[in-house]
C-alpha cells in the first residue's frame, strides 16, 4: 500500500483533531486557535469533498485517514531528511502498521502526505533521496581505495574534525556550511528522533567526496565518518525499524 495526499495546514491540522493526534513531532503546524471561522469552514468543506471526512452527528475519518492518525499517535521514531534539493523538509513517523510520511516542498503551501505499509518501509526510505543509486558495496570496500590514496584519507580525516556540527545546530544550517575550499558539500542531513525522549538521537550528515558519498554520524556520546555504502544503509534501515519488527512478531 502507498498512497499520496496532498493537503493545506489547515485541512492537516483538522484531520489531526478528529483523529486525536496531540502532537506531531518536527512539523510545524497551525494551532486550532489561529483558526477563524472561515479557515475551519473552507478546510471542512473541502475534506467532506474528496473523501476525507464523513459527516454524521459528529465528523468521522475515512479509513485511510484513521490509518494515518493512528501511525502519528502510536510512532516511536521519526526521521527527518532536510535535503539541498527537492522539499524542504521530509519526515517518517514509523509505527508498527507501517509509515507516515510528510514532506513540505519548496515554495509550497500544502503538505504532501504518503501513507506506506511496513513492508514498504525499507525500500522507500533511500528513494528519491538525492543520493546515489549504486553506493559502494561496503566500509572495507571504501576503505580498501582510501588506504591507496592519502588525499581521500586526508578528506575524511578532515570531514571529521573540522566540520563544526554538533547536535544543537539546526538542520538547514548545516546544509548552507562551507568546506576548507569555500564549497557546499553537504547534500542532505538526517534527524533520527526518539519519540521515548521527543528528541533527536542520532545525527547523519551526507557529504559528497572525491569517492562518493561519505556519511557524518554524530550522537551525544560519538562522531564518527563512514562509506555511504550499502552495508550502512541496510543498518540503517535495521535500526529504524528495529522496534516495529518485534512488536509485528
Amino acid at each position: 500500500m502507498e498512497k499520496s495526499y496532498y493537503f493545506s495546514k489547515n485541512e492537516l491540522v483538522l484531520l489531526l483533531g478528529i483523529g486525536n493526534v496531540t502532537e506531531i513531532y518536527g512539523f510545524q503546524m497551525p494551532s486550532e486557535k489561529e483558526f477563524d471561522d472561515n479557515a475551519f469552514t473552507m478546510a471542512l468543506y473541502q475534506l467532506v469533498k474528496r473523501g476525507c471526512i464523513e459527516m454524521g452527528q459528529e465528523p468521522e475519518l475515512s479509513e485511510d485517514m484513521k490509518w494515518m492518525t493512528k501511525v502519528l499517535r502510536t510512532c516511536t521514531k521519526v526521521l527527518s531528511v532536510v535535503s539541498a534539493e527537492g522539499s524542504e523538509q521530509k519526515c517518517w513517523y514509523l509505527a508498527q502498521p507501517g509509515a507516515v510520511v510528510m514532506e513540505l516542498p519548496v515554495l509550497s503551501e500544502e503538505v504532501r502526505v504518503r501513507l506506506v505499509s511496513q513492508e514498504k518501509i525499507a525500500e522507500e526510505i533511500f528513494a528519491g533521496a538525492d543520493l546515489p543509486e549504486n553506493p559502494l558495496e561496503n566500509e572495507a570496500a571504501g576503505q580498501k581505495i582510501e588506504d591507496s590514496q592519502s588525499g581521500i584519507k586526508k578528506e575524511g580525516a578532515e570531514l571529521l574534525e573540522n566540520l563544526s556540527i554538533n547536535m544543537d545546530i539546526s538542520q538547514k544550517d548545516i546544509l548552507e556550511m562551507e568546506d576548507a575550499n569555500g564549497i557546499k558539500n553537504i547534500v542532505s542531513v538526517w534527524d533520527v528522533a526518539d519519540m521515548k525522549v521527543h528528541a533527536p538521537v542520532e545525527r547523519l550528515v551526507f557529504y559528497e567526496g572525491s569517492l562518493g558519498y561519505r556519511v557524518l554520524i554524530l550522537t551525544d556520546e560519538s562522531r564518527q565518518v563512514v562509506f555511504d555504502s550499502m552495508e550502512f544503509r541496510k543498518k540503517l534501515q535495521e535500526s529504524l525499524l528495529e522496534e516495529e519488527k518485534k512488536w509485528s512478531l
